[in-house]
Order: structure tokens, then C-alpha cells, then sequence
């Protein structure tokens, strides 16, 4: 409740406070009141503690995504990161479950507490140690601050806790009572507020534009019904195995444990065939094995044999969250660059209302009819039958998802004007993006970013040569070239020369830019900019380097090269 009603108000604070500190400060608040509910008194007490909880887990949630997004750009990189990103639920499944499984055992439900609280204070360390701090103007703060929507804020918050209350409660006292219509019709008039402000307001806590995108509407929904099918599959079978096989909460965590190490396994797949596929088709494999490992569930029974049905419903299932997750926070963070942690709210909060509204819809059903069914299997196959119709709906949703495969390498290349300030002489940020400014002229310098060595011209580069060499498997996948445009701004003419070359197995692509001859370049005038569409490639290693040469005789050229492997 506290978690999915704050978590988009802590994603707009990021901007103020900046995504260390806000993180520093959520882990903090975990592990203390994790620690206190340790010591709860009644069971008021310790709802109350875990909804406090629920706060910090809303205040870490977007500022740790937001900096990873923010430190590795779109690329393989922030693929693969986002991939171990998802491994995250996975472990924090082991690591919480079993330890807490262990613990509750031999010291009684209090010492769990305390060990997750230790595990907090281990994540405090490693992330003042490893986190980045992400440099924020005190301008930009102190802007956010002044025009932060604090009455959006208090819709939303408001319209999402009363909502979320209202739909939890209903299937315990009845969707007839007064006060749960009074919620649920109270938290919908503010979100509808909510709504008509955001469009209004000239600094909106959430950009009512962002919802034009269809294929970002429909990834949230897509993964917000695939992961109500698959939340309330995990809560009615450990509650299963809990009332009806009467197993102890150790044994229930070790037979979620294949799900859990799967997952991880299932995170780096899913990261690897971003390459190659589109985002289309993984959504469409995620929807798939939600309503595989739903359909698995119906035929769960008393006596049913776990490696039987069970195992591979676990197995199964955990593809669509994995795959799911990393597709949709590929795609939101790409549609919010500049407001990462928000977007990982919004994503985060709609997961936090797929629990709130998918548990109390399979609940209701439960408790429709008498339970004087001898049966009691038949009460949870109504649930399961709700979980399927869920994963189906998102099943249903894919075709109209359109994120397609960036196919194409784009090239970018950038020649500065003369400076004395100190450039990335050629940094490769992903095989889809290449930038390389280079600061020619009298006693100016070129960084390498990848060799961290710099070189000092005394006369301005003639020649500014980019060479890519591409070893590839199968020369049958080459495409040419295509959409090369130039601009050049310069007192001497540029002479522009590309040339695509096959000799055994390996392709290079030369392009050359010559400026003025051999005669004295004044670098002051010149500024260059390069785009083209590169061959496409289906495995191999490439090979960029820029190079440049001395006016003066032509001589003492200097090489910077970087390689990286890819498989698209």
C-alpha cells in the first residue's frame, strides 16, 4: 500500500536530491525499521512497521534504477545491466526466503526481521562504495524544488493508497460495505483529479504525454497483467501448500527455490536475445509462458506430485517476469531519458497495483460461493482460472506492442574546432553509437578514452581517418551502405572517400576526409559532422579506430583503436 501509493512522488524527489543520496537514505530507513519490527508488540504494531517499510522500498526503488540507467547508455551494456537488474528479484527471493525460513525456525518470525535488517546495512556499504554519485546543478534542484506539483502529488498518493486500500479490503468484508465503496469511489475521483491537473499544470509530476505512446501504454498493461497472473499464482500456491499439503515455511521456500535460480538463469537469456529479436517477440514469449505456467496451476492438486506439475510451472512462469521486465524498462527509460528514476516509478508503481488489484480479485472469488465443497482444491482452481484470464489479456495485448529491432549501426563523427580544453579523442559508447571529437589545431590536446593517453599537436591534422574492420563469419549477411550525408564547414574544400572491401572472410570500411591539401590547415574555421548507416553484421568483432595525421610532412601520425564484441 505505502510502497506503490508513494513510489512516483520518490521518483520526482531524485531530481532534488540526486539518486545517491535518496538511496543512501531509503536503505537507511529499511534496515532501521526493520530492526523495530523485530520488537512489535501486537499485530497493529507490526503492520504498521511493515507499511513503514513499504516507504523505504518506495524511496530506494527509482533512485537505484535511475542510476544505472543513467550510468550506462542505451547499448549492450544497459542491456546486459538491466538483465542483472532483473536477476535482483530472484536473489532477493533466496536470500530473504531461505534465510528468513532458517532463522524463523530455531529463533521464532522476530529474528527475521533482524537479518534482513543485516542485509540492509551490507547494501548501505556497497553502495555508498560502488554508486556513482550522479552530479545534479544546484539550479536544477533548487528549480525542481520550487515548481515540484505538490498538488498532483497529493492526488495521486492519495488516489492510489485509497484505491489500492479499498480493493484489499473488499474481498475480506464484502464489496457491498459502505466504506469500501466509499474508498475505492474516493480514490478514483482523485485520480481522475490527477488526470485533469497533470494536463494543466505547468510543471506535472508525470508528463501526461508520455501516455500518447501506445506502445508505452501498452507495455505497462502487457506487463501489469502478466505479472498479476503471476503473483497471485505464487500467493495461492504457497497458501496451498501452507493449508492444504501442510508444509512448514522452509520447506515451501525451498520448493520456490528452482524459480528463484532460474530466474537469474532466465535474466541473462533474456538480455542476450535483445539483440536479436524484437522487443515485440520477447514480450510476446513472456506473455506466452505466463499463460503456460497459469494453465499448469488448474491441475495442481492434494497429492499432486511436485516435479509432476509444480516444477515446471515455476520454471515457466518466471520467463515472463524476467523477460517482461527487461523489455519494458528498456523501452520506458528510452521514452524518459532525462527522468529515468520517475519512469522506473511509474513502471514500478503499476506492478505495485497489478498485486493490489490481482490478490483481492482471486480472493473474491474464493470466497464467492459457501466453502462446503469437500474440495477445497476447487476454491483455489477459482483463483487459478482468474490467473489465466489475466496472463491471457496480456497474451492479447502483444501484437499491438511495436518495438521492433534497431538493425542498422548509426555512426556519428565529430571534428571540434580548436580549443584548448581538453576532448575525448574517440570513446565507443555501443555498437550502435560511435562519437569521436577530436581538437585540432596549435598546442591543443586529444584525449583517448579507452588507452588514457594524450597527444599534443603542433600543427593542425590533415587528415581525420576512420577505419572499421569487421571479421565476420558469413560474408552473405553484408548490406550496403546507406544514408550518408555530410556537412562541412571549412575555408578549404573537404574531399569525402568511403570504399567497402571483401577479402577472406573479413570486411573494412575506410573513410577518409582530407582538408586542404598539404598546405597549413588553420583548424579555427572547421567543423565537421558525419551519419551514415553502417553494413549490418550477424556475429564477429569490430574494430574502430580514429586516426590522424601531421600537416607538416605528413609524418608522426597517431593511432587510438578500440574493439568490442557483439553479436547484432
Amino acid at each position: 500500500l505505502t510502497s506503490g501509493s508513494l513510489m512516483l512522488f520518490f521518483g520526482k524527489t531524485v531530481e532534488i536530491f540526486g539518486c545517491k543520496s535518496q538511496l543512501l537514505a531509503g536503505l537507511t530507513w529499511l534496515c532501521g525499521f526493520s530492526l523495530f519490527a523485530s520488537f512489535a508488540v501486537s499485530p497493529l504494531a507490526i503492520n504498521l512497521l511493515c507499511g513503514a517499510l513499504g516507504v523505504g522500498t518506495a524511496v530506494t526503488s527509482p533512485p537505484s534504477m535511475g542510476a544505472i540507467f543513467t550510468t550506462y547508455q542505451e547499448g549492450p551494456r544497459r542491456n546486459r545491466v538491466t538483465g542483472a537488474l532483473g536477476a535482483g528479484n530472484p536473489i532477493g527471493f533466496i536470500l530473504g526466503s531461505i534465510s528468513s525460513g532458517i532463522v524463523t525456525k530455531f529463533y521464532g518470525w522476530r529474528a527475521s526481521f533482524i537479518v534482513i535488517g543485516m542485509f540492509f546495512v551490507l547494501l548501505m556499504i556497497f553502495t555508498f562504495w560502488t554508486v556513482p554519485i550522479i552530479p545534479i546543478s544546484e539550479h536544477a534542484s533548487k528549480n525542481a524544488m520550487e515548481n515540484f506539483d505538490f498538488l498532483g502529488t497529493f492526488l495521486i498518493v492519495v488516489g492510489i493508497a485509497l484505491l489500492m486500500a479499498g480493493l484489499t479490503i473488499g474481498a475480506q468484508i464484502g464489496w457491498v460495505n459502505y466504506k469500501v465503496f466509499l474508498m475505492i469511489f474516493t480514490g478514483a475521483l482523485c485520480l481522475v483529479g490527477f488526470g485533469i491537473w497533470e494536463k494543466r499544470c505547468p510543471s506535472p509530476l508525470l508528463d501526461p504525454t508520455v501516455w500518447e505512446d501506445s506502445t508505452f501504454t501498452l507495455c505497462i498493461l502487457c506487463s501489469g497483467f502478466g505479472y498479476m497472473s503471476f503473483i497471485t499464482n505464487q500467493y495461492w500456491l504457497s497458501l496451498y501448500m501452507q493449508e492444504v499439503q501442510k508444509l512448514a515455511p522452509l520447506h515451501i521456500a525451498v520448493r520456490f527455490l528452482p524459480q528463484a535460480l532460474l530466474g537469474i538463469v532466465w535474466s541473462y537469456i533474456g538480455q542476450l536475445i535483445t539483440y536479436k529479436f524484437s522487443g515485440k517477440f520477447i514480450m510476446g514469449i513472456g506473455s506466452c509462458a505466463y499463460v503456460v505456467g497459469a494453465i499448469l496451476c488448474y491441475f495442481v492438486e492434494k497429492n499432486t506430485s511436485y516435479w509432476a506439475i509444480l516444477f515446471p510451472q515455476l520454471c515457466i512462469t518466471v520467463i515472463g517476469a524476467d523477460f517482461q521486465f527487461i523489455v519494458t524498462n528498456l523501452y520506458i527509460v528510452k521514452k524518459m531519458p532525462a527522468q529515468s528514476s520517475l519512469a522506473a516509478g511509474i513502471y514500478q508503481t503499476s506492478l505495485k497495483l497489478s498485486i493490489a488489484i490481482g490478490i483481492p480479485i482471486t480472493a473474491s472469488l474464493y470466497n464467492f460461493w459457501p466453502q462446503k465443497s469437500p474440495d477445497i482444491g476447487s476454491l483455489y482452481h477459482r483463483a487459478y482460472t482468474c490467473s489465466i484470464i489475466f496472463a491471457g489479456i496480456s497474451l492479447i495485448l502483444v501484437p499491438f506492442i511495436n518495438i521492433e529491432q534497431k538493425n542498422m549501426m548509426s555512426l556519428e563523427l565529430l571534428a571540434a574546432p580548436n580549443t584548448t580544453e581538453r576532448k575525448k579523442g574517440f570513446m565507443l559508447r555501443s555498437p550502435t553509437q560511435l562519437s569521436t571529437a577530436i581538437s585540432p589545431g596549435y598546442n591543443s590536446d586529444a584525449l583517448c578514452s579507452k588507452g588514457s593517453q594524450a597527444t599534443k599537436y603542433k600543427y593542425g591534422p590533415r587528415l581525420n581517418l576512420l577505419h572499421i574492420s569487421q571479421k565476420l563469419e558469413s560474408i552473405s549477411t553484408l548490406e550496403p551502405m546507406q544514408n550518408v550525408s555530410w556537412k562541412n564547414k571549412s575555408a578549404h574544400d573537404g574531399i569525402i572517400q568511403t570504399s567497402l572491401a571483401s577479402t577472406r572472410g573479413s570486411t573494412s570500411l575506410d573513410l577518409r576526409h582530407t582538408v586542404g591539401s598539404d598546405s597549413l590547415w588553420r583548424p579555427s574555421s572547421f567543423f565537421q559532422e558525419i551519419e551514415m548507416d553502417l553494413i549490418r553484421i550477424s556475429k564477429g568483432t569490430i574494430s574502430i579506430g580514429a586516426q590522424t595525421g601531421e600537416a607538416y610532412n605528413g609524418i608522426d601520425s597517431h593511432s587510438y583503436r578500440s574493439q568490442e564484441k557483439f553479436d547484432q
